[in-house]
């Protein structure tokens, strides 16, 4: 079963390059590769002849929705990008809605934007592109606006990913926050601090949806909170197929004129259904033996997060409540970003942020740290998060009707973390856009003193 890391915004991993790999307290990328995790070598970056679309369509009248897909299958998913364009031309264009898609593929090493059709596609130009620059991403988008203009815009990212952590190359001296829709081709990603970028190009949407793994946390969120107006994502791994293309159009079309949070809450039924009946190719796959979450968050409260949660920090140490955050390390639902090579989740910084919360109030003895946890899970319960869905267990153990639709950075539970796991990353989490807005680092520095104790 493909799946979606070490790459969204809805995202994409880097074929390794001979001799570019590093090895992670004897984990290599080579290893992680044949894994479940494509937790990639970036190599060098470098620069792709970058050609504009010179057809384009002549505007359209507007209709109640467009919905624009950025289909990256230049990497080890390129098998997947048919299966994914055959659900969507179950659908297709109404009279209500559009369907645009840029899709590409390693083979070929050609991108095409088209318009998908019911049982058809028109296809508007096919070239070489690089789908992991953020000029590309935001170039489609804003021609898919200017195309086929809507009263509503949602856009999709699929690919892999990996939470705000980027691989990092033994030749690459750059630095960025995280590491989005790669392309092995080019040898190219988005980063971090370039998603907002794509939508300074494109254009604000309605709701934007990563189809990639572990992005659904406060970190990748806080990017993005000034480019749509609901965010879904997935906190944990995601399957490669679980967003039933056909099932998802399906809903739109009948629905063109429905609230954003409406699409979020069927989104996530959507998925908790596909775990247990997806298919591929014809064959059912299902994922009942894997744990999976997916939710909305309304981006206009990602703002308020870093406040909220430097309150509830500050009374848990204040309160040196040590016994309370032992506990919630040793206990918390934890997403493994390596999870074949690391089944345990030792190795393993996102955690579900709400769960978190619970279990160090659970173990707490002061009153302050009990008021400051209902204030914040009120906040994320009833403010933040739109709608989310936890479903199964896991075989750690881990029972996902606990998540609640956000995950953070947090300490690890191995200790010592091997010396080279910082190493193996670029930038620092003291860089992130969302570490500058508050305290979160600074708690986290100090909760990792009390576990290492």
């Amino acid at each position: 079963m493909a799946v979606l890391c070490a790459a969204v915004v809805v995202s994409s991993a880097l074929s390794a390059r001979a001799g570019d790999s590093f090895k992670l307290n004897r984990l290599s990328l080579d290893d992680i590769k044949q894994g479940r995790v494509a937790l990639s070598d970036v190599a060098q970056p470098r620069e792709a002849e970058r050609k504009t679309f010179t057809v384009n369509p002549q505007p359209l009248p507007v209709k109640d929705m467009t919905v624009v897909i950025f289909l990256n299958g230049k990497n080890n998913l390129e098998k997947i990008v048919s299966h994914h364009l055959d659900a969507m031309k179950q659908v297709g264009t109404t009279d209500k809605m559009n369907v645009v898609v840029e899709a590409g593929t390693l083979s070929d090493k050609a991108v095409k934007r088209m318009l998908i059709n019911k049982d058809g596609e028109t296809v508007y130009e096919t070239r070489q592109a690089d789908m992991g620059d953020y000029k590309e991403a935001g170039d489609f988008l804003r021609w898919a606006r200017t195309a086929f203009p809507a009263r509503k815009y949602v856009f999709i990212i699929w690919n892999h990913g990996i939470g705000w952590l980027d691989p990092k190359s033994d030749k690459d001296g750059s630095s960025s926050n995280k590491g989005i829709s790669f392309d092995d081709d080019t040898k190219n990603y988005i980063r971090n601090e370039q998603m907002g970028e794509i939508f300074k190009i494109g254009g604000h949407v309605d709701v934007f949806a990563a189809n990639a793994c572990l992005t659904q946390m406060a970190e990748v969120a806080y990017t993005l909170k000034d480019s749509a107006d609901l965010i879904i994502g997935s906190e944990e791994v995601m399957s490669g197929i679980c967003f039933e293309y056909q099932k998802v159009l399906g809903w739109l079309a009948e629905n063109t004129t429905a609230g954003n949070e409406d699409f979020g809450k069927e989104m996530s039924r959507l998925y908790g259904e596909a775990y247990e009946t997806c298919t591929m190719f014809g064959i059912v796959c299902p994922l009942k033996d894997k744990g999976g979450t997916l939710s909305s968050i309304r981006a206009d409260k990602l703002a308020a997060l870093p406040a909220k949660l430097d309150s509830w920090a500050r009374a848990v140490k204040d309160n040196n409540e040590e016994e309370a955050v032992k506990y919630a390390i040793g206990s918390v639902i934890r997403f493994a970003i390596i999870p074949d090579k690391d089944p345990n989740k030792k190795l393993a910084p996102y955690v579900d942020l709400g769960d978190f919360a619970l279990r160090v109030d659970s173990k707490s003895k002061s009153q302050a740290v009990h008021d400051e946890t209902a204030r914040l899970m009120s906040f994320i319960d009833k403010d933040l998060v739109a709608s989310q869905i936890g479903v199964h267990t896991d075989a750690h153990g881990d029972d996902y009707s606990r998540t609640h639709g956000i995950a953070i950075n947090m300490t690890m539970e191995l200790k010592p973390v091997p010396a080279g796991f910082a190493n193996a990353f670029e930038g620092k989490y003291s860089d992130l856009s969302f570490a500058k807005a508050g305290q979160w680092g600074q708690f986290m520095d100090w909760t990792t003193a009390v576990w290492n104790k």
